[in-house]
């Protein structure tokens, strides 16, 4: 199943239109008239009178050591490029510093679900914990943040044996600050080039190529029918034997992805990708998954492409993905096919405003010299910055994650 970036925009506005109706819906279950308003002062004076020793959660919080899941985690990315094979795969089973906090968090949110579970009502007892400053299960020494972050995850994993996401406002966190996402994005990109790279190096070794010295290659990568081309060597023997390696199977449409994912958004500012570029791209291959048309061999008038015996696109687009959603292997999850047919004709239809020929196609090109993969027309060259270390701040200490 691939789902195109404007269909993930929408389906992200549907998720998020959802959460925050059952949002609601969890703030509407305890009754504020089971509370008493009491001044600041007071509230803090109750608190302490309440409270003789930590919370559960803060117990628990203090019995989690975190460096060992990120020793855990650093092991298994090890392994993930030790292991690799001799075909590209551009993305990767990466461990990331989000994963690591929520399997900390998991393990957290079990052992305090074992505590609920031995009171006779348990949803009772995790409502009273965070929302009742009157009960003797009071969590005081949470702040509102964090109690707001224990209720959702407690009560998840009391519903539904897992918790929703990882709320970085958990008191397991206090004092510690992670990456940022646009961070964590960039070592997962760092990491996915270590990747490939083996990969690459795997499959030249074992078809006998050896990085000619002092050379540098380019591939360029056709954006619609993935076909790889060398520039960079007068030797046509070896030249041959590489397109051939690299267009054999799925590995120049691999390579493509992962210049792509290398190459969009974040710090790279890349001058090969552009979003107009990447609507031609995504448009093509949306239209050719699921209707197996070639949108390039239509006829576009009045705002949408047709086929020679006059058939409309999103005609055909809309017919082949409700005969998918009633089938074993829908193209999306049944309850989003209407909008996945809605982002099609409005691909299509800006499409047929810009002009298909007036955009340039996505062709993508990236390098390769001493074994590696080398970006071109970017700031980044992940090849090169892979050995970043990173870290995570554990109050005025630093802790190395390089995972």
């Amino acid at each position: 199943m691939r789902i195109t970036a404007g269909m993930q925009a929408r389906l992200y506005m549907e998720m998020l239109r959802i959460s925050n109706a059952q949002k609601v819906k969890r703030s509407a279950a305890y009754n504020p008239s089971d509370t008493i308003t009491i001044s600041g002062a007071a509230k803090k004076m109750s608190q302490v009178s309440k409270n003789n020793g930590p919370s559960s959660n803060r117990r628990i919080d203090e019995s989690i050591d975190l460096q060992s899941y990120i020793n855990k985690a650093k092991e298994k990315n090890a392994e993930t490029i030790k292991s690799a094979g001799d075909k590209i795969t551009s993305r990767n089973s990466y461990v990331s510093e989000t994963d690591v906090c929520y399997e900390a968090l998991h393990d957290k949110y079990n052992k305090l679900l074992e505590v609920a579970k031995s009171h006779s009502n348990p949803e009772a007892y995790i409502q009273d914990k965070y929302c009742n400053e009157n009960s003797p299960y009071y969590a005081s020494d949470l702040t509102d943040e964090e109690r707001e972050a224990a209720y959702d995850n407690e009560i998840n994993m009391l519903k539904y044996g897992k918790i929703n996401g990882c709320n970085m406002r958990d008191s397991l966190f206090r004092g510690i600050t992670f990456p940022n996402a646009n961070e964590e994005d960039e070592n997962q990109k760092a990491f996915n080039r270590q990747v490939v790279n083996s990969e690459m190096d795997n499959l030249f070794k074992e078809n006998g190529i050896e990085d000619p010295e002092d050379t540098e290659l380019s591939f360029s990568i056709d954006p619609y029918s993935y076909n790889l081309t060398v520039s960079g060597t007068e030797d046509k023997g070896l030249k041959e034997k590489i397109e051939e390696l690299l267009n054999s199977g799925d590995n120049s449409k691999e390579l493509y992805n992962h210049i792509l994912s290398s190459s969009r958004y974040g710090i790279a500012k890349s001058t090969q990708f552009t979003q107009n570029g990447f609507r031609k791209y995504d448009l093509y291959h949306e239209a050719l998954d699921v209707t197996g048309i070639d949108i390039r061999s239509l006829t576009e008038k009045d705002g949408s492409y047709y086929t020679d015996d006059g058939q409309n696109i999103t005609d055909i687009f809309n017919s082949k993905l409700e005969e998918m959603a009633k089938s074993e292997k829908p193209y999306v999850p049944k309850q989003y096919t209407r909008i996945c047919e809605e982002t099609f004709a409005s691909m299509i239809q800006k499409m047929s405003y810009d002009g298909w020929g007036n955009i340039p196609d996505m062709t993508l090109s990236i390098n390769y010299s001493d074994n590696k993969l080398q970006d071109v027309c970017q700031n980044t060259n992940y090849s090169e910055s892979y050995n970043k270390d990173t870290f995570i701040k554990v109050g005025d200490s630093l802790c190395k994650l390089s995972i």
